[in-house]
């Protein structure tokens, strides 16, 4: 009787304990996730075992056709853009010498020339000068300036073109050219008549005949043109007359500046420049003034 007795009482108190160390199991934290409710934090371990618990991918899925897209349409892109570009240059510089073409083939074109001449003893020397219009539109003539004169062999042509030729202030294209008849000056001041020894020295190839100019023009593109001539007579005396008496462009190796012959473009002052020749005509006073200011 007392065996049975003992024997229920400690069943019971193993049923107890049992009880007691479910019921201490279930309120205690048993997992990383219930410690990290319970504390709000990771431990040493625990952070440790997380970095050894990350994922590695070993092999990334390919690229296919719709990833590398964009790549492929923004090149093609640009390279459309390129080649917009030249194409846009090229169009532009093709009709830029379409334009060019044009405007040479219709704009004026003024050429000097002069008679035959052959010197004779007394009297005033005359060179005719002829200025015609070859171009296929009008030439609107701004100044125009001549001077004739005897000098020495390579004379390098520094002097003052003062006279002025009386042109109209337009000249037709393609009509009947102008004439101008340059008094030819003798060695001197101002001295036209044609002596002794003047004659003999260009008889004897001692002196030259020169003649020299230039003519201002605009043609109807707006575009405004000098024309330089440099002209030098040059005879010889053979069997009481006078051979090979063809006027002739005089060039540099001759004595002559490098544009003393032909048509030369004149490009448009900037609006600086022109205030200032402007200001200058004025009061050229003022315009020292406020540059030393």
């Amino acid at each position: 009787m007392l065996l049975v007795v003992f024997c229920a009482h400690g069943r019971a108190d193993k049923v107890q304990n049992n009880g007691r160390q479910q019921s201490q199991a279930q309120s205690s934290p048993t997992s990383r996730g219930d410690h990290q409710q319970v504390t709000g934090q990771y431990s040493p371990q625990e952070h440790e075992n997380d970095i050894q618990a990350d994922v590695k991918i070993i092999n990334p899925p390919e690229k296919d056709f719709y990833d590398k897209a964009p790549f492929w349409l923004n090149l093609a892109l640009t390279i459309a853009g390129f080649i917009g570009i030249g194409i846009a240059v090229w169009t532009v510089r093709t009709i830029k010498r379409q334009v060019d073409t044009f405007v040479s083939k219709e704009r004026a074109r003024l050429t000097v020339d002069i008679r035959q001449f052959e010197p004779s003893y007394g009297g005033i020397w005359i060179a005719r000068v002829k200025i015609a219009n070859h171009g296929s539109t009008n030439a609107f003539i701004g100044p125009a300036l001549c001077s004739a004169c005897v000098k020495d062999p390579g004379w390098q042509g520094k002097m003052a073109i003062t006279t002025q030729i009386p042109l109209p202030k337009v000249i037709p294209a393609n009509g009947e050219p102008e004439e101008y008849a340059a008094r030819i000056e003798m060695p001197g001041p101002s001295v036209y008549e044609v002596d002794q020894a003047t004659f003999e020295a260009v008889r004897g190839g001692v002196k030259r005949i020169y003649v020299v100019g230039l003519i201002e023009f605009w043609d109807v593109f707006g575009a405004r043109w000098t024309l330089k001539f440099f002209r030098l007579w040059w005879g010889t005396w053979l069997d009481s007359k006078w051979q090979y008496t063809a006027w002739r462009d005089y060039l540099p190796e001759d004595g002559a500046p490098a544009d003393a012959n032909g048509e030369l473009r004149i490009e448009k002052p900037s609006a600086i420049r022109r205030f200032l020749r402007r200001m200058m005509r004025r009061d050229p006073n003022a315009v020292l003034a406020r540059k030393e200011n």
